[in-house]
C-alpha cells in the first residue's frame, strides 16, 4: 500500500514554484502552461483527499502520469 504523506502536495507546489524561472532561461511558454496545468490538479486537493477518496486517488493518479508524459516531452526536446 502506498502511504500518502503531508508533504506530497506541498513538495509538488514548491517545485511548480521554481517553474516560472525555468521557463524564463528557457522560453518555452508549453513549460509554464504545463505547470499551470499541474497546480489546477492540485488546487484544493490534501492528502487526506487522497488517502479517503479511492476515486480521487485514481484520478489524480491518472493526471499526474499524464502531466509527468508532458513534461517529460519537454526536456526531451531540450535534450535533443
Amino acid at each position: 500500500k502506498v502511504r500518502i504523506h503531508e508533504t506530497l502536495i506541498g513538495g509538488l507546489t514548491q517545485m511548480l514554484d521554481l517553474v516560472p524561472a525555468y521557463s524564463q532561461v528557457f522560453n518555452d511558454p508549453a513549460m509554464m502552461q504545463c505547470a499551470e496545468q499541474a497546480r489546477a490538479t492540485l488546487s484544493g486537493i490534501t492528502a487526506d483527499d487522497l488517502r479517503n477518496d479511492p476515486s480521487l486517488r485514481q484520478q489524480a493518479a491518472a493526471n499526474a502520469r499524464e502531466l509527468l508524459s508532458r513534461f517529460g516531452q519537454l526536456g526531451a526536446r531540450r535534450l535533443a
